[in-house]
Parts: structure tokens; C-alpha cells; sequence
């Protein structure tokens, strides 16, 4: 799980970079499409941080002993 984790944590960052590119519009052009706003890019990243927590939390409990 913790690999799982850290895959979530390191997409996660990267929409966060997205997103603040998108907002803060240092591109001339959308970089995928201009329906996509940075608010999706930061929700997307929220979810994705919460799905982390959740992944470390549930390998948290098993042991690699048994």
C-alpha cells in the first residue's frame, strides 16, 4: 500500500503544479483543454491526497510478518 501511496502523493503534486500554472495563466494556451480549469485541477489534487491518507491508513493496520 505504501507504494500505492506514494504514486497517489506524487499525481497529486503534479496537479497541484498544473493548477497553479492554469490559474495563474503562464501559458499562452490551455495545456490539455480549455474546459479544464485550475478549480479541477486542485479538486482533482484533493482528491487524490485523500485517497494517499486513505492508502497509508489501510496498510497501517497489516504487518509484514504474518
Amino acid at each position: 500500500m505504501g507504494v500505492i501511496a506514494t504514486i497517489l502523493a506524487m499525481l497529486s503534486i503534479i496537479c497541484v503544479a498544473v493548477g497553479f500554472v492554469d490559474a495563474l495563466q503562464l501559458t499562452a494556451e490551455p495545456l490539455i483543454n480549455a474546459n479544464i480549469t485550475w478549480m479541477f485541477w486542485m479538486a482533482l489534487a484533493a482528491f487524490l491526497m485523500l485517497s494517499t491518507i486513505a492508502c497509508l491508513l489501510l496498510g497501517r493496520g497489516r504487518s509484514s510478518g504474518e
